[in-house]
């Protein structure tokens, strides 16, 4: 055990130095001059990324993504929801969250909020000290990064003028798949100005033409561009980087487009071994006069998370641009940038071994520990846990803030509801995922997760009558009716638990159908339901675990496109509703 604990003691001791200069304000690297417009210069440098003799370390590249995967496949066998309990555990990092909260009670005190509020630590040069100050986060909910940056300019930038703006997969919008969709509204509700949900109203940054993304500019653009999306690769997780890269191409082409000279983009990434990914970090050695690879301590040390953060934006040309969005939101993707000079392979390839090989002694040590984890290294692995704790409040300096500087008032802060539950997470062993998804008694093998729920959903009981209203003349905040793409078939509803119709969705499926609508009835009034949707009038009674924060009015709904129950659910979000589905589908 005590080499055991040496290894802990190591990856402790690593957990605030994992960061690798790319490019640090120097000359750039030997494609200054080239561009997308110029695509004759390719000559080796696809066989160079394919791995041939002519580079050895490009067939290094696959060399660590396979060393990577091998590793990766001995968690097959083990209990998934067992491993990220005890590879929570074993989190050096484990107690940040915990104790940043109770140190000074920041608003939306996630993972998130640590990590962002530690690269505005350790990358001062992200904000100016004084002046205008605009940010655009991407695929942003909940809104941890925008938590996270209020209060560091509270605390160390309060001259800065401050405002921002966001989008994310909208959580009123039914079509949005819950897999993919944060359906935590408590900042989104309050701050509804400030989000860009695209015109079709899904959220969905994939969706956006070239039109739409010059719309989100605004003037002479963002000083600061972060891109914290990603996506669920428990199914295949062997292949994150090609998952996940349709979406960060998009993410980066947003923020070229909309950043201002000088400006700063952050980009959460994953490994960087396939060519794709090369050609993509390359890309960004370009356009940005600093870019750096860094892994927060208040991240996962076994996971491949990392942050690009690229600092002085050089500018792009509008031929180039066009060029990348001609393939946006599509699979040309793959192949719509340049592929590097050998000297940045290099440069990109030692990068890239640098955080794996730390990653992998971090899988190591859990597989070494998993179910075998005796008295000493137990003591061993929680005072670690404390004292790198203790050294992150250190760093970090948090402190509160007032009432009067938070996003939200405190008063106004609803209680988190029900149906936040964390869907995706798969339980049982991997190797026993593709069983599960397949069967055809779906709500049978969940039987003790709707236990789980009911036992949830009555708290205390209220009623309140709604008033009839017309929705052409339903305004909030300013604002006026919402019209957006249908919801064809309906995948998530404010008006039910998500866990519940998730279910329902897997059970439909499973007989080939799809639920167009929903019909929610109240179990304690026999035979009276309330059927919605567009043309119907209808008065509602809500029952649940938080009280109505506002005056609340039915909606006649007229047939078309417009989001007329998203307009409903900003009305009554946050609600624990109390309401069963009952199958209407086609």
């Amino acid at each position: 055990m005590g080499e055991l604990i040496d290894l802990y003691q190591q990856i402790a001791s690593e957990l605030f130095k994992k960061e690798y200069f790319l490019r640090d304000g120097g000359a750039s690297s030997e494609r200054k001059n080239t561009s997308l417009e110029d695509q004759t210069s390719k000559h080796c440098a696809d066989a160079v990324i394919e791995g041939t003799s002519e580079f050895p370390a490009a067939v290094d590249f696959m060399q660590l993504k396979t060393t990577l995967n091998d590793v990766k496949s001995e968690l097959s066998d083990k209990d998934m929801s067992d491993w990220h309990n005890h590879t929570g555990w074993t989190n050096p990092a484990g107690c940040f969250i915990k104790d940043v909260r109770k140190h000074c009670h920041p608003e939306l005190c996630t993972q998130a909020f640590c990590k962002f509020y530690e690269i505005l630590i350790r990358c001062p040069e992200l904000l100016p000290l004084e002046g205008d100050f605009r940010s655009l986060h991407l695929c942003e909910a909940p809104g941890a990064f925008i938590s996270a940056l209020n209060h560091f300019i509270v605390l160390r930038r309060r001259s800065l003028e401050w405002i921002w703006q966001a989008t994310t997969l909208n959580p009123f919008c039914e079509a949005n798949d819950p897999q993919w969709t944060v359906g935590d509204d408590r900042l989104i509700f309050y701050t509804l100005d400030r989000w860009l949900f695209g015109p079709d109203n899904s959220g969905d940054l994939l969706r956006l033409t070239e039109k739409d993304i010059s719309a989100m500019k605004q003037g002479d653009g963002f000083h600061l561009v972060t891109a914290d999306g990603s996506i669920d690769c428990q199914d295949d997780p062997a292949e994150q980087e090609r998952i996940t890269f349709p979406l960060q191409f998009c993410e980066t082409v947003v923020a070229l487009s909309t950043l201002r000279p000088n400006g700063c983009f952050i980009l959460k990434k994953f490994t960087t071994c396939e060519p794709f990914g090369v050609s993509l970090i390359a890309f960004l050695m370009d356009h940005f006069s600093s870019v750096r690879f860094l892994k927060p301590a208040s991240s996962k040390a076994g996971n491949s998370e990392i942050y690009v953060v690229c600092c002085g934006f050089l500018g792009i040309s509008s031929n180039e641009l066009a060029l990348l969005h001609a393939d946006y939101g599509t699979e040309r993707c793959f192949d719509t940038l340049q592929k590097p000079s050998l000297s940045v392979v290099q440069q990109i390839f030692e990068c890239s071994k640098y955080f794996i090989d730390r990653q992998l002694r971090v899988m190591k040590f859990n597989l070494a520990t998993y179910r075998n984890c005796a008295s000493n290294l137990r003591a061993a692995i929680e005072a670690v846990k404390e004292g790198t704790s203790q050294q992150f409040l250190e760093m970090i300096r948090l402190r509160s803030i007032s009432a009067k500087r938070r996003l939200i008032p405190r008063r106004l802060m609803p209680i988190p509801w029900m149906a936040m539950s964390q869907l995706g997470r798969r339980e049982g062993a991997f190797i026993d995922g593709f069983k599960q998804l397949s069967s055809t008694c779906v709500l049978a093998e969940h039987e003790k997760r709707l236990a789980r729920i009911e036992g949830r959903l009555i708290v205390e009981n209220f009623a309140w009558q709604l008033t009839n209203f017309d929705v052409d003349c339903f305004s909030t905040a300013g604002r006026c009716t919402v019209f957006g793409r249908p919801p064809r078939p309906l995948l998530q509803s404010k008006l039910c638990s998500a866990e519940l119709l998730k279910l329902a969705l897997r059970q439909l499926e499973a007989n080939g159908r799809s639920i167009e609508s929903l019909e929610l009835y109240r179990p304690s009034v026999e035979g009276e339901d309330t059927t919605l949707s567009p043309g119907s009038s209808y008065q509602l009674e809500l029952i649940g675990s938080s009280s109505p924060r506002e005056e609340r009015r039915s909606i006649n709904c007229h047939r078309g496109k417009q989001s007329w129950l998203a307009i409903l659910a900003e009305l009554i979000s946050s609600v624990s509703h109390n309401f069963f589905i009952r199958q209407q589908a086609r």
